[in-house]
């Protein structure tokens, strides 16, 4: 799916991406001079590594589509990978990145609906979940064991033995 196919059905495109054809279009206008000054902005910090024209280049080229992957998103909240393989059967980390690289660009214009975020990297200390989670304060619980059979290899064998109920274990 792109913007010119979708284009030539504007019933279509009013229910993915709640905007009419002409107004999509002045959106567009509007907003592909920001796109532009942000990519430039991103792309000269110090810290980049390559010359600009280097890396990775989007497999969306147009900001039409781009812009337009970004509205059926919050209009019709699919998954990333939905999108993905409608758009340009990109992976759904392709469509994360892209999606908050245009996201600040739209928020000038329009009011986006809030969108919860997955965590890049695990919770680790109990501390950090509590942080982000404090209602669960009261429901975690202590482990339990499941006995499973002996492991005939002896460095399983030592590893699942539990001193408490004399077998071998699983905590769960």
């Amino acid at each position: 799916m792109n913007y010119i196919k979708l284009s030539r059905r504007p019933t279509l495109f009013a229910r993915y991406t709640g905007l009419n054809l002409s107004d999509f279009n002045k959106l567009s206008e509007e907003l592909k001079p920001m796109w532009l000054e942000a990519e430039k902005k991103r792309l000269s910090r110090p810290s980049r590594q390559r010359k600009i024209g280097a890396g990775r280049k989007y497999k969306i080229k147009s900001f039409n589509d781009k812009l337009l992957l970004a509205l059926t998103f919050y209009k019709l909240y699919l998954t990333f990978d939905l999108l993905g393989f409608l758009f340009a059967d990109i992976d759904k980390g392709c469509v994360s990145r892209l999606i908050a690289k245009i996201e600040p660009i739209l928020s000038k214009r329009l009011k986006l609906p809030e969108i919860k975020r997955e965590r890049n990297r695990p919770i680790s200390t109990l501390d950090e979940l509590l942080s982000l989670y404090p209602d669960i304060q009261g429901f975690i619980g202590d482990a339990t064991e499941q006995e499973i059979p002996r492991p005939k290899d002896k460095q399983k064998n030592k590893l699942y033995r539990s001193g408490k109920k004399k077998r071998h274990t699983l905590k769960t």
